[in-house]
């Protein structure tokens, strides 16, 4: 997944900013960082039963994007609000 394609698939995180769902994510991803791709795994296993949650669209992404060490920045950066908004044009 290049770039332009990790920012489309978690622009949907910028509405967790500030909400309780995100400083959890964010406050998760700094103290278990090096074990991301971990998460990731158990995101997919759980997939099917927090649909009801969250759009399995969105959990795939966010599953993804755990995988990679530039995936977890870049979801910090969309927590934090600090992502380059490339989704408009």
């Amino acid at each position: 997944m290049n770039d332009h394609d990790l920012n489309m698939s978690l622009s949907w995180l910028r509405e967790w900013r500030g909400r309780p769902q995100g400083d959890w994510l964010s406050t998760a991803l700094d103290l278990f960082e090096p074990i991301a791709p971990l998460g990731a795994q158990v995101l997919y296993i759980l997939q099917p039963t927090m649909s009801w949650m969250i759009e399995r669209e969105r959990l795939q992404a966010l599953a993804q994007a755990l995988e990679t060490p530039d995936g977890v920045s870049a979801v910090q950066q969309w927590l934090h609000g600090d992502a380059h908004d490339d989704t408009a044009g």
